[in-house]
């Protein structure tokens, strides 16, 4: 689906995470983001969602803030990706913080109520894309991709997305949804107990 508003931020985000890649890796931080527009695509035709799938790591990992998200795609979408942003605390070192700042994302979506719940719909997506990639790592490399990872505590990462699918899978766009039970068969083939 395109539209004006799509278009706008897809052409955004392209420019502002133009030079980045992911972590320990040469593919361009691009691709995550094409993943995450293309899952929430296949979700909802909703718009605004879209564009907040292609700008949802724009304020975390680039000089944009919330303000140039509002001025340039409006208040609708300056919410929703506020909502997806953590605040990384970059007076200190990532790994030290990883824990409070999930914690703080798991009980800010588990809070939100009624038309707020739309984003699950971008928290869904950008947490099945990262695990697809995670599987696909451990596949190629083994469990030397664990190096890249703020947090290397496998018990850690699984409560992360599994305390994620439980509050995202409520939402009937997600819960209801083919993709719920890959993002379930993944944790589970990731971390196995």
């Amino acid at each position: 689906m395109t539209t004006p508003l799509i278009d706008a931020a897809q052409a955004y985000a392209l420019r502002v995470h133009a030079k980045q890649t992911r972590k320990g890796k040469a593919t361009p931080f691009t691709e995550h983001l094409k993943a995450v527009a293309t899952i929430v695509s296949s979700l909802t035709d909703d718009e605004v969602l879209i564009a907040t799938a292609w700008l949802h790591d724009t304020v975390e990992d680039t000089p944009t803030t919330i303000v140039d998200i509002e001025r340039e795609f409006g208040t609708e979408v300056a919410k929703y990706v506020a909502m997806e942003t953590e605040n990384k605390r970059s007076e200190t070192a990532e790994n030290l913080t990883w824990r409070l700042r999930k914690e703080e994302q798991i009980n800010h979506l588990a809070a939100l109520t009624g038309i707020e719940q739309k984003i699950y719909t971008v928290a869904f997506a950008d947490k099945l894309a990262n695990l697809r990639e995670i599987k696909t790592d451990l596949d190629q490399e083994g469990p030397l991709v664990w190096q890249r990872f703020n947090n290397q505590d496998m018990v850690a990462q699984r409560w992360y997305y599994q305390s994620f699918a439980d509050i995202v899978g409520n939402w009937p766009v997600v819960g209801e949804n083919p993709q719920y039970v890959e993002l379930q068969e993944l944790i589970t083939q990731i971390w196995p107990q």
